[in-house]
Protein backbone atom coordinates (compact mmCIF):
# COMPACT_ATOMS: atom_id res chain seq x y z
CA UNK A 1 0.00 0.00 0.00
CA UNK A 2 1.88 3.36 -1.37
CA UNK A 3 1.19 6.47 -0.87
CA UNK A 4 2.69 9.65 -2.53
CA UNK A 5 3.32 12.41 -1.00
CA UNK A 6 5.67 15.94 -1.54
CA UNK A 7 8.82 15.81 -0.40
CA UNK A 8 10.68 18.21 2.37
CA UNK A 9 13.59 19.13 3.56
CA UNK A 10 13.69 16.31 6.67
CA UNK A 11 13.39 14.00 3.52
CA UNK A 12 17.01 14.77 2.68
CA UNK A 13 18.25 12.15 4.41
CA UNK A 14 16.09 9.58 3.54
CA UNK A 15 16.56 10.05 -0.14
CA UNK A 16 19.95 10.18 0.03
CA UNK A 17 19.49 6.81 1.49
CA UNK A 18 16.93 5.38 -1.01
CA UNK A 19 19.73 6.23 -3.89
CA UNK A 20 22.09 4.43 -2.50
CA UNK A 21 20.18 1.59 -2.17
CA UNK A 22 18.93 1.52 -5.35
CA UNK A 23 22.48 2.06 -6.73
CA UNK A 24 24.38 -0.82 -5.02
CA UNK A 25 21.75 -3.30 -6.56
CA UNK A 26 21.09 -1.75 -10.34
CA UNK A 27 24.33 -0.90 -10.83
CA UNK A 28 26.23 -3.88 -9.41
CA UNK A 29 28.23 -4.91 -12.43
CA UNK A 30 27.56 -1.85 -14.54
CA UNK A 31 29.89 0.82 -12.47
CA UNK A 32 33.42 -0.18 -11.41
CA UNK A 33 33.16 -1.97 -8.24
CA UNK A 34 35.31 0.88 -6.39
CA UNK A 35 33.08 3.75 -7.86
CA UNK A 36 30.01 2.11 -7.03
CA UNK A 37 31.34 1.51 -3.20
CA UNK A 38 32.02 5.20 -3.18
CA UNK A 39 29.36 6.85 -4.24
CA UNK A 40 27.55 4.49 -2.17
CA UNK A 41 29.34 4.85 1.39
CA UNK A 42 27.62 6.03 4.43
CA UNK A 43 29.64 8.88 4.77
CA UNK A 44 29.19 9.76 1.67
CA UNK A 45 25.29 9.18 1.99
CA UNK A 46 25.33 10.96 5.12
CA UNK A 47 26.54 13.96 3.32
CA UNK A 48 24.45 14.06 0.37
CA UNK A 49 21.93 13.40 2.90
CA UNK A 50 22.85 17.10 4.55
CA UNK A 51 23.13 18.73 0.85
CA UNK A 52 19.42 17.53 -0.13
CA UNK A 53 18.05 18.72 3.66
CA UNK A 54 19.36 22.12 2.65
CA UNK A 55 17.98 22.64 -0.60
CA UNK A 56 14.89 23.38 -2.19
CA UNK A 57 12.31 20.29 -2.63
CA UNK A 58 10.08 21.69 -5.25
CA UNK A 59 9.20 18.95 -7.91
CA UNK A 60 10.34 15.92 -5.51
CA UNK A 61 8.02 13.64 -4.39
CA UNK A 62 7.97 10.49 -2.10
CA UNK A 63 6.52 7.46 -1.99
CA UNK A 64 6.29 5.57 1.67
CA UNK A 65 4.59 2.79 3.23
CA UNK A 66 3.33 1.67 6.84
CA UNK A 67 6.64 0.44 8.62
CA UNK A 68 6.40 -3.14 9.95
CA UNK A 69 6.15 -3.67 13.19
CA UNK A 70 10.36 -4.71 13.43
CA UNK A 71 10.78 -1.17 11.61
CA UNK A 72 10.74 -2.34 7.95
CA UNK A 73 8.62 -1.63 4.93
CA UNK A 74 5.29 -4.04 4.77
CA UNK A 75 5.93 -5.01 0.62
CA UNK A 76 2.33 -4.94 -0.83
CA UNK A 77 0.78 -7.45 -3.21
CA UNK A 78 3.03 -7.49 -6.47
CA UNK A 79 1.96 -5.42 -9.25
CA UNK A 80 3.32 -4.42 -12.82
CA UNK A 81 5.32 -1.68 -13.45
CA UNK A 82 7.99 -0.86 -10.63
CA UNK A 83 11.13 0.98 -10.95
CA UNK A 84 14.44 -0.16 -11.08
CA UNK A 85 16.37 2.65 -10.57
CA UNK A 86 17.12 6.01 -11.67
CA UNK A 87 16.66 7.72 -15.09
CA UNK A 88 20.68 7.11 -15.69
CA UNK A 89 23.29 7.30 -12.77
CA UNK A 90 23.72 10.87 -14.05
CA UNK A 91 20.44 12.33 -11.78
CA UNK A 92 21.81 11.70 -8.67
CA UNK A 93 24.10 14.71 -9.43
CA UNK A 94 21.55 16.22 -11.44
CA UNK A 95 19.08 16.21 -9.24
CA UNK A 96 18.41 20.66 -8.96
CA UNK A 97 19.42 22.01 -5.82
CA UNK A 98 16.89 24.80 -6.62
CA UNK A 99 13.82 24.67 -8.55
CA UNK A 100 11.53 27.00 -9.93
CA UNK A 101 8.33 26.12 -8.07
CA UNK A 102 6.54 23.59 -9.34
CA UNK A 103 2.75 24.94 -8.61
CA UNK A 104 0.57 22.17 -7.83
CA UNK A 105 3.17 19.97 -6.34
CA UNK A 106 1.55 19.60 -3.37
CA UNK A 107 -1.58 17.88 -5.24
CA UNK A 108 -2.71 14.42 -4.42
CA UNK A 109 -1.10 11.91 -7.44
CA UNK A 110 -3.36 9.32 -8.74
CA UNK A 111 -4.37 5.34 -8.56
CA UNK A 112 -5.47 3.12 -6.09
CA UNK A 113 -1.99 2.82 -4.85
CA UNK A 114 -1.46 6.61 -3.47
CA UNK A 115 -4.01 6.28 -0.96
CA UNK A 116 -3.86 2.95 0.85
CA UNK A 117 -1.75 4.38 3.26
CA UNK A 118 -3.22 7.34 4.21
CA UNK A 119 -4.63 6.02 7.45
CA UNK A 120 -2.31 7.55 10.70
CA UNK A 121 0.69 5.67 11.70
CA UNK A 122 4.36 4.92 10.91
CA UNK A 123 5.36 5.46 7.35
CA UNK A 124 8.62 4.37 5.53
CA UNK A 125 10.15 6.35 2.65
CA UNK A 126 10.82 3.77 -0.02
CA UNK A 127 11.24 5.95 -3.17
CA UNK A 128 11.15 9.11 -4.41
CA UNK A 129 10.88 10.49 -8.03
CA UNK A 130 12.06 14.38 -9.05
CA UNK A 131 10.92 16.58 -11.72
CA UNK A 132 11.39 20.25 -13.60
CA UNK A 133 11.99 21.74 -16.97
CA UNK A 134 13.83 20.31 -19.13
CA UNK A 135 17.70 21.10 -19.36
CA UNK A 136 20.22 21.91 -22.10
CA UNK A 137 22.84 19.61 -22.55
CA UNK A 138 25.18 22.72 -21.68
CA UNK A 139 23.28 23.05 -18.15
CA UNK A 140 25.42 22.57 -14.96
CA UNK A 141 24.59 19.32 -13.24
CA UNK A 142 22.37 19.61 -10.22
CA UNK A 143 21.34 23.33 -11.13
CA UNK A 144 18.08 23.73 -12.71
CA UNK A 145 17.67 24.58 -16.16
CA UNK A 146 15.15 26.20 -19.08
CA UNK A 147 12.10 28.75 -17.92
CA UNK A 148 9.26 27.30 -16.74
CA UNK A 149 6.94 29.96 -18.11
CA UNK A 150 7.65 28.69 -21.75
CA UNK A 151 5.60 25.28 -20.94
CA UNK A 152 7.69 23.29 -23.05
CA UNK A 153 9.45 20.39 -22.23
CA UNK A 154 9.70 18.92 -18.34
CA UNK A 155 12.25 16.28 -17.82
CA UNK A 156 12.27 13.90 -15.16
CA UNK A 157 15.40 14.13 -13.36
CA UNK A 158 15.07 10.89 -11.17
CA UNK A 159 12.74 8.22 -9.70
CA UNK A 160 14.27 5.22 -7.32
CA UNK A 161 12.59 2.86 -5.63
CA UNK A 162 14.53 0.70 -2.93
CA UNK A 163 14.85 -2.90 -4.24
CA UNK A 164 12.68 -4.21 -1.41
CA UNK A 165 9.71 -2.39 -3.11
CA UNK A 166 10.30 -3.47 -6.20
CA UNK A 167 7.05 -5.05 -8.44
CA UNK A 168 5.08 -3.02 -5.44
CA UNK A 169 3.44 -0.27 -8.01
CA UNK A 170 5.62 1.85 -6.19
CA UNK A 171 7.67 2.88 -9.08
CA UNK A 172 4.62 3.66 -11.56
CA UNK A 173 2.77 5.48 -8.27
CA UNK A 174 5.75 8.20 -8.61
CA UNK A 175 5.82 7.98 -11.53
CA UNK A 176 1.94 8.86 -12.05
CA UNK A 177 2.57 11.51 -10.05
CA UNK A 178 5.40 13.31 -11.71
CA UNK A 179 2.97 13.27 -15.17
CA UNK A 180 0.03 14.36 -13.95
CA UNK A 181 2.01 17.35 -12.11
CA UNK A 182 4.11 18.13 -14.80
CA UNK A 183 0.95 18.32 -17.42
CA UNK A 184 -0.58 20.36 -14.59
CA UNK A 185 1.96 22.55 -14.46
CA UNK A 186 1.70 23.40 -18.65
CA UNK A 187 4.55 20.96 -19.54
CA UNK A 188 3.69 19.75 -23.41
CA UNK A 189 5.76 16.44 -22.77
CA UNK A 190 8.60 15.14 -20.63
CA UNK A 191 11.63 13.31 -21.20
CA UNK A 192 14.57 11.58 -19.05
CA UNK A 193 17.80 9.63 -19.59
CA UNK A 194 18.05 6.14 -19.04
CA UNK A 195 21.23 4.02 -18.59
CA UNK A 196 21.45 1.92 -21.96
CA UNK A 197 22.44 -1.18 -20.06
CA UNK A 198 19.53 -0.82 -17.61
CA UNK A 199 16.80 -3.20 -19.11
CA UNK A 200 14.82 -3.27 -16.19
CA UNK A 201 14.67 0.39 -16.42
CA UNK A 202 13.63 0.97 -19.91
CA UNK A 203 10.92 -1.60 -20.20
CA UNK A 204 9.80 0.22 -17.09
CA UNK A 205 9.44 3.85 -19.33
CA UNK A 206 8.36 1.73 -22.01
CA UNK A 207 5.28 0.79 -20.69
CA UNK A 208 4.54 4.05 -19.54
CA UNK A 209 4.43 5.60 -22.47
CA UNK A 210 7.84 6.98 -23.18
CA UNK A 211 9.94 5.80 -26.74
CA UNK A 212 13.47 6.80 -27.64
CA UNK A 213 14.46 9.52 -28.99
CA UNK A 214 17.89 8.28 -30.72
CA UNK A 215 19.87 10.76 -28.18
CA UNK A 216 22.81 9.29 -26.61
CA UNK A 217 25.49 10.32 -24.69
CA UNK A 218 28.65 9.35 -22.61
CA UNK A 219 28.99 9.95 -18.94
CA UNK A 220 32.50 10.70 -18.23
CA UNK A 221 32.67 10.91 -14.62
CA UNK A 222 31.26 7.53 -14.32
CA UNK A 223 33.33 5.48 -16.07
CA UNK A 224 32.19 6.50 -19.43
CA UNK A 225 28.80 4.42 -19.61
CA UNK A 226 26.27 5.44 -21.85
CA UNK A 227 22.46 6.84 -21.23
CA UNK A 228 19.61 7.29 -23.77
CA UNK A 229 17.08 9.55 -24.09
CA UNK A 230 13.40 8.77 -23.96
CA UNK A 231 10.59 10.63 -24.18
CA UNK A 232 6.47 11.20 -24.34
CA UNK A 233 3.41 13.11 -24.41
CA UNK A 234 1.65 14.63 -21.47
CA UNK A 235 -2.47 14.24 -21.50
CA UNK A 236 -2.83 17.79 -21.18
CA UNK A 237 -6.98 17.01 -20.49
CA UNK A 238 -9.81 19.09 -21.21
CA UNK A 239 -9.66 22.98 -21.99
Amino acid sequence: MIRIRPAGAADGPAIARIRAETWQVTYAGVLPEQLLADMTDPESVVREGEWRRAHSMDGVLIAECPESPAGGAVSGAPASGAAAGDTGPGAAARLPASQPGTGSAGAATTGAATTGAAAGGPQDPVGFAAYGPERAEDDEPGQPGGDREDHGPAELYAIYVVPRQWSTGAGRALLDGVLALAAGDGYTDISLWVLEANARARNFYEQAGFAPTGEAAVLARLDGVMQVRYRRMLDQGPG
